[in-house]
């Protein structure tokens, strides 16, 4: 998973945007993970710029 301020994210190979990795998920693995139902979590804690927020309010209500 990657972070950035930018709308339309390309920038994969900076390692500061990766905020999440995990190597080795298998496709219709639905027994693995800490629940044993094959999903994820993962927290983290930053501070939002103005932009962020309003990437963030505009894709969850669009109308904004």
């Amino acid at each position: 998973m990657y972070l950035s301020e930018s709308e339309k994210f390309n920038d994969f190979s900076n390692p500061e945007a990766l905020v999440w990795s995990e190597k080795g998920m298998v496709y219709g693995d639905w027994s693995s993970g800490s629940n044993g139902d094959g999903s994820r979590m993962h927290s983290i804690e930053f501070k939002t710029s103005e932009v962020i927020s309003v990437i963030i309010l505009s894709t969850v209500y669009p109308e904004f």
